[in-house]
């Protein structure tokens, strides 16, 4: 076993064609390390790099004082013990699944832990799948079974490249925290590229996000996530990302009560227990703006804000951001309701936000 905290800095600089990518990062790794990015932004050029499939000039990578590549070095792939697993899992048609799993111990010159073996295999479900041809397996089931690969030989980091895309939600919904918990127990940092809000919010502990030729690095996800300008991501509204923490689940309503940096709110019941923390968002076109307190409204959250900013968009809506106890949201609303409220700097209002409409 590692040391579950490793250091890597990683620098990049690749041009060709239309597609660019700097990068100049350094970082510990811990637990699980979500990268998020628009597609074609370098997500998977990124990981290919750090494992030593891609190779460019201008590159240096250090894991832990241990030079993987500079202008003088590069380590090869089979050397670096990384786990790996691609979009599309890379398995070797000719063998069935055993097999597979088998030829990776071997190539990093690892003995099997049988008890890990088979708490894997259960727990991913391929048990019953190890003597069949990979050719025969579903596009989850591959997913899964390189996901086994890529651990058993208990590799410094696993890097994981949408690992659970033909995965269906239930069942990515239990295996997503099993897998973040098993690589904790081995010490095993995840770096784990993802386009899902939700498995961000609910299972990162930090971030990389690629966007725009450049990557950064941040600890702060909410604040990572509501700084970034990605068209997928603000389609409904601007996003706000807050730290949530669970105070009671009221089981007669179905309602759960948090408290967050703009005071409490209720939310849809969540499965978190009282104490435990997370991440919610906030979309700018659930918010309205009241100048007085409504009460008789159906809507729970409302709390007082002051006018920190008002800028218009594209579509030439206002967007207006409001803050309380030094944390902001955005309210997205029309020129013409601007006007009726006559909204200025450092007024002070009310926000309402349905409690259906925030989401974790």
């Amino acid at each position: 076993m590692v040391d579950t905290k490793l250091n890597l800095s990683v620098k990049l600089n690749i041009k060709r064609d239309q597609f660019a990518l700097k990068t100049d990062l350094s970082l510990l790794l811990e637990n699980m390390t979500a990268c998020f990015g628009p597609s074609g932004a370098g997500k998977t050029t990124f990981l290919r790099h750090l494992v030593g499939l891609d190779k460019s000039p201008k590159t240096s990578i250090v894991l832990n004082g241990d030079i993987l590549q500079d202008d003088d070095s590069f380590i090869e792939t089979h050397q670096r013990n990384l786990g790996f697993v691609d979009q599309n899992p890379f398995l070797f048609d000719h063998l069935n699944v055993e097999q597979n799993i088998m030829l990776s111990a071997k190539n990093f010159s690892t003995v099997i832990n049988k008890d890990l073996l088979g708490e894997l295999k259960e727990c991913l479900e391929i048990d019953n799948l190890m003597s069949r041809k990979v050719s025969r397996l579903s596009g989850g089931e591959k997913q899964r079974v390189a996901i086994l690969r890529s651990l058993i030989s208990l590799p410094k980091v696993v890097l994981w490249d949408e690992p659970l895309s033909a995965v269906g939600y239930k069942q990515k919904e239990r295996l997503i925290p099993y897998l973040k918990n098993t690589c904790a127990r081995l010490s095993i940092p995840i770096i784990y590229v993802t386009h899902s809000i939700d498995e961000i919010l609910n299972y990162s502990d930090q971030i990389i996000i690629i966007n725009d030729g450049k990557a950064e690095f941040s600890k702060n996800i909410s604040q990572s996530l509501t700084k970034v300008q990605i068209p997928y991501l603000n389609r409904k509204g601007i996003s706000v990302f807050l730290d949530a923490k669970v105070i009671r689940n009221d089981n007669r309503y179905g309602i759960t009560i948090i408290e967050t940096g703009i005071g409490r709110l209720s939310i849809p019941e969540c499965q978190f227990e009282v104490g435990q923390r997370f991440r919610v968002r906030i979309l700018s076109d659930d918010v309205s703006i009241t100048l007085s307190k409504s009460k008789d409204s159906s809507i729970s959250n409302i709390f007082k804000v002051k006018v920190k900013k008002i800028a218009t968009d594209s579509k030439h809506m206002k967007i207006i951001t409001l803050e309380s106890g030094g944390t902001q949201i955005k309210a997205r609303i029309t020129k013409k309701s601007s006007e009726i409220l006559n909204l200025e700097l450092n007024d002070e209002v009310f926000a309402q936000i349905k409690t259906v409409a925030i989401t974790y």
